[in-house]
């Protein structure tokens, strides 16, 4: 089943604070072998336990490695929520991806444009999946720090972030006014492994009959 919004969205607010410290440090571009394009990304995986799930109220809570829990609330698109079972291991994939394309002066801008897609578990199965979403306009670069090798870009729409420039990047030819055409990639996947089954205790050996 194809949908916008699955249990990967959910379940990935659960290690929303560990991505913003990931997102707040500059994504590394390095240059490519086609000429005027620079690309990076990153990756990270995550792993947390289901320590409680409420199936009528649509409420699963996670336990981190740490022991810090949080609850969600899934989604009533997702439909093989009862297959859940406390114990549950959780593990997160996320990654995102940038990639530049330098567009010559006189190039007409590309408006902002957004696509979504994901894919969720089949019916019976685990609750999981994955959602990829990918956004693409022109930036224009406005600062560049030399020592650091930082550059600030901004979108059509005002937006600004910032990447660092790889030991690959010649970063003398870039010039604030620059623009380029930005393709910006980001995903999660999740996949909802079954507890450990409990081993059954051992049945006392019955006594021998006495002769």
């Amino acid at each position: 089943m194809r949908t916008r919004f699955i249990v990967a969205v959910a379940l990935a607010a659960f290690a929303g604070t560990a991505m913003a410290q990931a997102a707040a440090q500059p994504m590394t571009v390095e240059g490519s072998s086609k000429p005027g394009i620079v690309a990076g990304g990153q990756a990270e995986q995550l792993t947390a336990t289901v320590t409680a799930i409420d199936v009528d109220k649509r409420l699963v809570t996670l336990k981190n490695p740490k022991g810090e829990e949080d609850t969600f609330e899934v989604g009533k698109d997702v439909k093989n929520l009862a297959q859940v079972k406390v114990g549950d291991k959780v593990t997160v994939d996320f990654w995102r991806g940038v990639a530049l394309q330098f567009q010559p002066p006189g190039t007409p801008a590309t408006a902002p444009s957004a696509a979504v897609a994901g894919d969720t578990a089949a019916p019976g199965a685990k609750p999981g999946g994955e959602a990829v979403a990918q956004l693409q306009s022109t930036v224009t670069i406005k600062a560049i720090d030399e020592k650091t090798r930082v550059v600030t870009l901004v979108t059509e729409g005002g937006r600004t972030f910032r990447l660092k420039a790889g030991p690959t990047v010649d970063l003398s030819k870039a010039k604030v006014g620059m623009k380029f055409l930005g393709t910006y990639t980001a995903g999660v996947a999740v996949n909802i492994q079954p507890a450990p089954a409990k081993k059954k205790a051992a049945k006392p050996a019955k006594a021998a009959p006495a002769k």
